[in-house]
């Protein structure tokens, strides 16, 4: 009756598998290693020096997965298959015969460490994933695109909100993504109070928010049940009742509740994102926390030891505008010991002025 065709297990959509299991995610996906390999077959990427490859790391591979990595999370392992294809080429360019595993001086963790810690700025894939895949749950949660949100709601957690939807049950790829990562939004992400329309039992409002409801004094005597956080004020006022906070809830959720901030408007609350000034969580705002969340430690002892005064002088050499990049780049191989060079090839004494003279 409907001229609908038969959906084959490879059928795409928007560039997107149709037809998979969980279990055979990272296999549907596999067509992306495909176009890494395309991108060195139409470019003589060996002819590039490690400055060119660099470049054409940030700019080119590194955004190749960057349209899937926006709905699917992926798991480490694939991840791990992409950067061990980028490492490859950094280290030893396109190997058109006799392919060898090439001598990784440096760990790929090191070179994706931003610049100021002694690396060489590139992003960290695995922390690209979950920024993207952050910023579509920020988006869900602010209603941006409302028929989305409700039909997510529809089908997923018709009698929750989007903070405490349940990760059971049947989903989809995308949702059961965004589930990976809502607990950076509940850490991190609070309503600022404004007219009061939050919930109190189901929206991040105040600091004890998600186990507001082990803090009730019962029996509740209060009629009808509170639902707003503006059912919490004085009556007329944008003013905390005393009163009604101390006779429904302990002395812990009260001070909480209290030294929560109200904005004197009569506009609807607005969901901030903490970590930065203005609030809004964007995919780099998301990128920037997730990476400070990583502890970057800059080793004082050994091979893979990096001195303070040796990392300043890296810094500024990439912070100069007048030394060419190809130098940038020996000179932070130099400087980190990622040169082909030992004890026996003796020491070598380099100058370099990072004023480029």
């Amino acid at each position: 009756m409907f001229p609908v065709p038969n959906l084959q297990p490879n059928t795409l959509h928007l560039c997107h598998p149709m037809i998979f299991s969980h279990r055979d995610k990272d296999r549907a996906y596999n067509f992306i290693f495909n176009k890494f390999f395309a991108k060195f077959s139409t470019l003589k990427a060996n002819k590039l020096n490690h400055a060119g490859q660099l470049k054409y790391i940030k700019s080119v591979l590194s955004s190749i997965p960057i349209y899937y990595m926006s709905t699917v999370l992926f798991s480490k392992a694939f991840i791990e298959k992409i950067n061990s294809i980028t490492r490859r080429f950094w280290w030893a360019g396109v190997q058109e015969e006799n392919q060898t595993n090439p001598i990784a001086y440096r760990s790929w963790d090191d070179i994706c460490k931003p610049i100021e810690h002694g690396g060489l700025g590139t992003k960290d894939m695995e922390l690209v994933n979950q920024s993207r895949i952050i910023h579509c749950a920020w988006n869900i949660a602010t209603n941006k695109n409302p028929l989305l949100s409700a039909i997510l709601k529809a089908k997923y957690h018709p009698s929750a909100s989007f903070w405490n939807a349940p990760n059971s049950g049947p989903r989809s790829m995308f949702w059961s993504s965004v589930l990976q990562v809502r607990h950076h939004l509940n850490s991190n992400a609070i309503y600022q109070i404004h007219n009061g329309n939050s919930s109190i039992w189901s929206q991040p409002w105040c600091p004890i928010w998600n186990n507001v409801h082990e803090h009730l004094i019962l029996p509740i005597v209060n009629s009808p049940l509170l639902a707003k956080v503006s059912d919490l004020w004085v009556p007329e006022t944008q003013n905390w009742n005393h009163q009604l906070l101390s006779t429904t809830f302990n002395d812990q959720a009260v001070q909480a509740i209290e030294t929560t901030p109200i904005v004197a408007s009569n506009c609807n609350d607005i969901l901030r994102w903490t970590p930065v000034k203005d609030g809004l969580c964007t995919t780099k705002s998301a990128y920037a926390y997730l990476s400070h969340q990583q502890v970057h430690h800059l080793l004082s002892q050994g091979a893979q030891s990096l001195t303070d005064d040796a990392n300043k002088i890296s810094h500024k050499v990439w912070k100069s505008k007048s030394i060419p990049p190809i130098l940038k780049t020996f000179a932070w191989r130099l400087i980190r010991r990622a040169l082909a060079t030992g004890e026996r090839a003796g020491r070598y004494s380099v100058h370099i002025d990072v004023d480029g003279s």
